[in-house]
């Protein structure tokens, strides 16, 4: 992609030519970590607190399953396969507010005594 620079009062002319090339490398675990998480990601942590399970137990029941998958380390760090606590927090509380109720104001139950 070439971009035209024209700039009649000071007469500069440039190029600037833009190369989708990386010269460095996209495979690191921090970069990874970046990516989104797949709808069907979701769903899978959307099954785990159907069964149950908390946030932390869903987080260590996935990772123990690709575990036994022999997942590799880059696959670990993959946020479209490992999603980030705060991926699954969300999806957490979104799934609570749904099945469970709200936390707080209108809809919980109040107990007098």
């Amino acid at each position: 992609m070439c971009l035209w620079l024209h700039n009649l009062q000071n007469k500069l002319f440039g190029v600037i030519t833009i190369w989708n090339e990386h010269n460095h490398s996209i495979n690191t675990a921090e970069a990874l970590r970046y990516l989104k998480a797949t709808d069907d990601l979701r769903q899978t942590f959307e099954e785990y607190m159907n069964d149950g399970m908390t946030m932390t137990e869903a987080i260590r029941y996935h990772e123990s399953v690709m575990t036994m998958m022999n997942c590799s380390a880059e696959d670990f760090a993959n946020a479209r396969l490992n999603p980030i606590y705060r991926t699954v927090q969300n999806w957490h509380e979104k799934w609570r507010s749904t099945h469970l109720g709200p936390r707080t104001g209108q809809g919980v139950i109040m107990v007098c005594y």
